[in-house]
């Protein structure tokens, strides 16, 4: 998201600058509105969103905002003020400001502000807009994965190279080949068709996501402990969405241990309520997490995290959700969390009708 910060102080400036790009933003600066004006009269202008002071010469931040929806009547605009009075926010109101942030104010505040901004948008794009803005998103995403994918088919390529050197690079080709797959996923809106659904074998996917971040455990010193019955568990789904899933619960109780002196991830497959659904559990011994946040951690942006975005959970959420399952969380702070998937288990003439497909007819 490129931020057009306005402020006639260039150390305020500099400040929000360098806080908010250490959060993943790009950020471009303006000493005063005229300069904010003069950059948006560029048709390539760029900009996502404008956080502008209200005290400013000349031009503050209410006659910028009133200029601005002239020309760009969309365009989001925040408005940082150490004057919170009735009237300025009256007035930014009657103007169409999405807005309002008063000073000081907390970078962690900001942030939480622009992704709310970021939030009401989404849920107001039309589909058509949405169909246009989509494919940008992806191309942007997929101009640094042809460079990653380039390097790693390089070092492969190299006979010089370790066994363990050529593990991390196909480890590479393997995450980008699943970015990949979320960039047509994101082309799709995100739309899973049952139709689509097919037959998944339960064990060979959590092994395939517990594989893929051994790397990651042995770094951390986390232990995993295994703990899946004999038979193998199927169940109708998709097998890409199911994966993010499990990959997220994963990484969330890794990010959970971090500082623990006792790090141990504990995958559990077990049938669940009767015959027709089975849950796995995924438990850490991390931080916990405190009692009154459970009822909001499947909410969008929200996040306990210096660095997180809080959308993880939603995707895990919404993705077992349309499996016709759902998500359970205990949590006990500084004891550790467990959260359950219980997922519709196929049906036993299903599986029959599996298993005669792979036997070979007699000849």
């Amino acid at each position: 998201m490129n931020i057009l910060v306005v402020d006639d102080e260039a150390v305020m400036v500099e400040s929000i600058k360098i806080g908010l790009e250490s959060n993943g933003y790009r950020v471009f600066e303006a000493l005063s509105a005229q300069q904010a004006l003069d950059r948006l009269s560029h048709a390539d202008h760029g900009i996502d969103l404008i956080a502008t002071d209200y005290l400013m010469p000349s031009m503050n931040g209410i006659d910028l905002l009133e200029a601005v929806r002239k020309s760009h009547p969309t365009l989001p605009i925040l408005i940082m003020t150490a004057y919170a009075e009735t009237r300025l926010v009256i007035e930014a109101l009657k103007s169409q400001c999405d807005s309002f942030i008063e000073k000081p104010f907390r970078l962690d505040q900001l942030v939480a502000e622009i992704e709310r901004i970021k939030l009401r948008l989404l849920q107001n794009t039309r589909s058509g807009d949405l169909h246009e803005l989509l494919p940008r998103i992806v191309h942007q995403i997929n101009n640094p994965l042809f460079v990653i994918n380039g390097f790693a088919e390089l070092i492969l390529s190299n006979g010089d190279n370790g066994d363990a050197v050529r593990s991390y690079a196909e480890d590479i080709l393997n995450a980008v080949n699943q970015i990949g797959r979320i960039n047509k996923e994101i082309m799709n809106a995100g739309r899973m068709e049952a139709s689509k659904f097919e037959p998944v074998d339960l064990h060979a996917l959590l092994d395939a996501c517990l594989e893929m971040f051994q790397g990651i455990f042995t770094l951390k010193g986390i232990q995993v402990e295994r703990k899946i019955p004999g038979q193998e568990p199927w169940i109708m789904g998709d097998r890409f969405s199911l994966e993010q899933v499990f990959n997220n619960l994963m990484l969330n109780a890794a990010d959970a241990m971090n500082g623990r002196s006792e790090k141990t991830l504990t995958i559990t497959v077990t049938p669940g309520q009767g015959p027709d659904f089975v849950d796995v559990t995924v438990e850490d011994t991390g931080c916990g997490i405190r009692e009154d946040f459970l009822d909001k951690i499947f909410e969008p942006y929200f996040t306990d995290k210096s660095q997180g975005n809080g959308l993880g959970l939603v995707v895990i959420k919404n993705a077992v959700e349309k499996h016709g399952g759902k998500v359970l969380v205990e949590s006990r702070l500084g004891v550790g969390t467990r959260f359950t998937v219980r997922l519709p288990a196929m049906r036993t003439d299903r599986r029959k009708q599996r298993d005669r497909a792979r036997i070979p007819p007699d000849r």
